[in-house]
């Protein structure tokens, strides 16, 4: 089993009611990862898509607070982080079936042919889950000595380039992937890690 991740998919309550019909329950999935790790497999938390929702904050906050009763986050593999997003031909046939489906019907930024939250509530939602899982995983001191290398896609702006900074924070040497490494932000942080951090320009 130590070739095998179990990852399960972190949603709250409300998202899973509204758009994951027919899956577990929000409580049954912790507990299900819960009594994994207990196992000892190897597991990760996916809280990805995030998906936008009605007081979104105190949601995802609420059901972090659930997995910090039941499970311990040092013995996690990793985690992974991500908002909806989705492809224009996908979206176009999702709005046909579903014309009614708010998920769909969101006015939704195109960035490259793909579908996702405008900017500004994009980088508020990943920043807001990115900030909480770190406080959670910066004293994860055994999740360093998981692996030594990790690979980050989008990494040269938002969640990605957030996440590329936790990483090496936690010891990892991270390859980052991003179309454009020439913002300030990731120009910076590719001076301050250049050991720890190799950008890689491609789409």
């Amino acid at each position: 089993t130590e070739r095998v991740i179990f990852a399960f998919t972190m949603s709250p309550q409300p998202v899973i009611a509204a758009y994951e019909h027919f899956t577990p329950d929000m409580q049954a999935r912790i507990a299900c990862a819960a009594e994994a790790v207990q196992r000892g497999f190897s597991v990760r938390l996916a809280f990805d898509p995030m998906i936008y929702c009605k007081d979104w904050e105190n949601v995802y906050a609420e059901m972090l607070q659930c997995v910090d009763e039941q499970i311990d986050w040092k013995r996690l593999v990793d985690v992974s982080v991500g908002s909806f997003r989705i492809s224009k031909e996908y979206l176009k046939n999702m709005r046909k079936k579903e014309p009614h489906a708010a998920v769909v019907q969101f006015p939704y930024t195109n960035v490259g042919g793909v579908y996702q939250y405008p900017p500004e509530l994009l980088t508020r939602m990943e920043g807001f889950l990115t900030g909480q899982l770190e406080k959670r995983l910066e004293q994860n001191t055994d999740m360093a000595n998981v692996a030594d290398t990790a690979v980050v896609t989008g990494s040269s702006s938002g969640i990605g380039l957030a996440l590329s900074r936790m990483l090496v924070k936690n010891g990892y040497e991270v390859f980052g992937f991003g179309r454009n490494f020439e913002r300030a932000e990731a120009q910076e942080f590719c001076k301050e890690q250049p050991e720890k951090f190799h950008a890689v320009v491609c789409d």
